[in-house]
């Protein structure tokens, strides 16, 4: 039977891997949480606003209803509207 001690250096070796596989677990395991995550509130934030089309649609009947109602008159009316347009 083989009865020598492992060197040194190479038991420090394996201690420096081992602790740099634990590191990488460790990071793996954080970026498997933070990854979804991050596409989940994405998710959820487009979906309560919807698309840029959305919004300014919705933003331009609001601003017809002003108009129509007279809240605001046509110059503040097309000055709204393009601004909503060109976003």
């Amino acid at each position: 039977m083989y009865n020598d001690p492992i060197p040194e250096p190479i038991i420090h070796q394996v201690k420096a891997f081992i602790m740099f596989e634990d590191q990488m677990i460790k990071v793996a395991t954080g970026l498997a949480f933070i990854i979804p995550g991050i596409f989940i509130l994405r998710w959820l934030l487009n979906r309560s606003t919807g698309s840029p089309e959305e919004w300014a649609e919705h933003h331009i009947r609001i601003l017809q209803q002003k108009h129509a109602s007279g809240e605001i008159d046509d110059e503040t009316y097309q000055t709204r509207l393009k601004e909503l347009r060109e976003e």
